[in-house]
């Protein structure tokens, strides 16, 4: 006697749409089962395996929605065919001999099925890498002589200016690196800072006025170079400006960024330094924040490709030299740590920061 049925299985869907954004255009079409070998499957005994599809469509210029369906779904399978035959030792019973081959397609099924399921879990972890790239940034600093002061720059112990350069490249805004909204830089343990008694020139002086409104003395370095882009014509083209730094009320720090060609742009930037005593393996630490500023009305923000600046001066009251910084009085192997953290606006928009940390030793003083 034999038989054979239909058995109904039960089917389970999973959607999952993910919306990340990238400035990269997508265009990803449905492939055929046969170029994913484990995706979509079909057994033999009336099984089939619809595992994961994908498709990715791009909804704005800079908006990529990417959307996974996987899907956990089988068709009617037939049981398989029974067979009942006497005992061969003629004791009149039967046994009921079944096809065990189910077994082995139901365990090559579920092998398949985790498969799947590792593909999506891994095609998840693959897109923040893609969505949110970053800038590539490269720094170094360096202790430098204060002009005009003998027995300056590295030497230990010794009053001191410092000179920081950074690069940055990328193409996520624009064609450019995203905007600069932030700075941040540790100097090494045991660097002093001596910040009263230096004139000061006021945010307000700086933005009616400019530079040239400031004190005598007031100036924290000499006038630094920055290299950005702007948005000009409908293009994104290269400005150069001056960065120049002022002692602010406080304890604070200003930069005043201009640049004239071939648009007038004016950026002020407040810094201040904290944990003057040090920290986490670091010395004070100077947090600047920067503002976001369009090329012109209605064009995309102004974006930095360069920076090269130097801070830290001296003056000199009733015969007595103050150095607004000193180098520290031991140097580890290796040069001194610095540290420095430049953070941007991911898109343009300020409420999504995209820190890039840098670190760095500067050389030692020769001996």
């Amino acid at each position: 006697m034999s038989a054979r049925k239909a058995t109904p299985e039960l089917g389970l869907t999973l959607n999952l749409s993910l919306r990340v954004r990238s400035p990269i255009r997508v265009r990803h079409a449905a492939r055929r089962a046969s170029r994913f070998p484990g995706v979509y499957t079909a057994l033999r005994g009336g099984y089939a395996w619809p595992c994961l599809t994908s498709r990715f469509e791009l909804a704005t210029p800079r908006l990529v929605r990417i959307l996974f369906k996987a899907e956990l779904a089988t068709v009617p399978r037939l049981l398989p065919e029974i067979s009942m035959t006497p005992d061969r030792h003629g004791s009149g019973a039967t046994r009921i001999e079944a096809d065990l081959s189910i077994k082995l397609r139901e365990k090559k099924l579920m092998r398949r099925a985790s498969t799947c399921l590792a593909i999506l879990g891994l095609a998840l972890l693959a897109i923040p890498s893609a969505a949110f790239a970053v800038p590539t940034v490269t720094f170094k600093a360096k202790a430098v002589p204060i002009k005009g002061f003998p027995h300056t720059g590295n030497i230990l112990g010794a009053g001191a200016a410092i000179e920081a350069e950074y690069q940055i490249s990328g193409t996520e805004y624009e064609g450019s690196p995203p905007p600069i909204i932030g700075v941040n830089f540790y100097l090494p343990t045991g660097a002093k800072l001596h910040p009263s008694g230096f004139p000061t020139c006021s945010t307000t002086v700086l933005e009616q006025v400019g530079p040239s409104g400031c004190p005598k003395g007031s100036a924290a370095g000499p006038v630094g170079q920055v290299v950005g882009f702007v948005s000009f014509g409908g293009e994104r083209v290269i400005e150069n400006a001056e960065l120049s730094s002022f002692y602010a009320p406080g304890g604070g720090i200003s930069f005043f960024t201009a640049g004239h060609t071939p648009v007038s742009l004016e950026i002020l930037s407040k810094g201040k330094y904290t944990q003057l005593g040090g920290g986490g393996g670091f010395g004070p630490k100077l947090n600047a924040k920067v503002p976001l500023v369009p090329s012109v009305p209605g064009a995309p923000f102004a974006s930095v490709k360069s920076i090269k600046v130097k801070a830290g001066s001296a003056i000199k009251k009733g015969g007595k030299t103050t150095y607004y910084g000193r180098v520290p009085k031991k140097c580890p192997k290796g040069g001194f740590p610095v540290k420095s953290e430049i953070i941007f606006a991911e898109n343009g928009d300020e409420t999504k920061p995209i820190t890039v940390t840098k670190l760095y030793k500067a050389p030692c003083p020769r001996k």
